[in-house]
């Protein structure tokens, strides 16, 4: 046989030879209710996924296969449904990185703001009621609704703000959903189990 030997062999270098594949990291599981659009709106956030080489990644944000949205930081619509978002993280070099987070959309369920113990009324019976839920773990069938501040925690200046609403006119109306039963305009975790 011929043997050829080969002097000064170069390889071929790669531009992109020792690049690091990024870190995804699509932040933590949600859950949320819909507001009076019917939906939730969902922040996301990948701003936590990382990439030693420094290249400036994009992002693309997929629900079953169909791209939700694009960008670090971006918001979407979502019906009520439970969804497993995959963030797919590209680098300069074409190395991905995926992650997936769990965002449960519950249906907005009517209420009435202040009306804790859900018997349509407004009264100290519903200040009692938020402080036994606060302090005996006694459930409350509308979080939400106990939620009388509409600050979206549930805590003891809700009862102290039932309060004022019924003995010191202040606040003069309480946030909406009120005086009717209706959805919460303002997205929160808190939910009603049963309207």
């Amino acid at each position: 046989g011929m043997v050829v030997y080969l002097r000064n062999l170069t390889f071929w270098k790669d531009q992109w030879n020792g690049n690091h594949s990024p870190v995804a990291n699509a932040g933590t599981d949600q859950e949320l209710v819909a507001d009076l659009s019917g939906t939730a709106t969902v922040a996301l956030d990948g701003s936590a996924s990382t990439d030693q080489d420094g290249g400036a990644l994009t992002y693309q944000w997929m629900v079953e296969g169909e791209l939700l949205a694009t960008g670090v930081q971006p918001t979407a619509a979502l019906l009520p449904g439970v969804y497993d978002i995959l963030l797919v993280v590209r680098d300069p070099a074409d190395a991905v990185s995926t992650d997936t987070i769990r965002i449960t959309v519950h249906p907005g369920i009517p209420f009435i703001r202040g009306d804790s113990n859900g018997d349509g009324e407004h009264d100290i019976a519903d200040a009692i009621r938020t402080l036994l839920g606060l302090f005996t773990g006694l459930e409350l069938a509308c979080r939400d609704a106990a939620d009388a501040n509409d600050d979206g925690v549930l805590n003891i200046t809700d009862a102290v703000f039932t309060l004022g609403f019924l003995f010191l006119g202040n606040p003069a109306i309480l946030p909406a959903p009120y005086p009717a039963r209706g959805l919460d305009p303002t997205g929160d975790s808190l939910d009603c189990a049963n309207s």
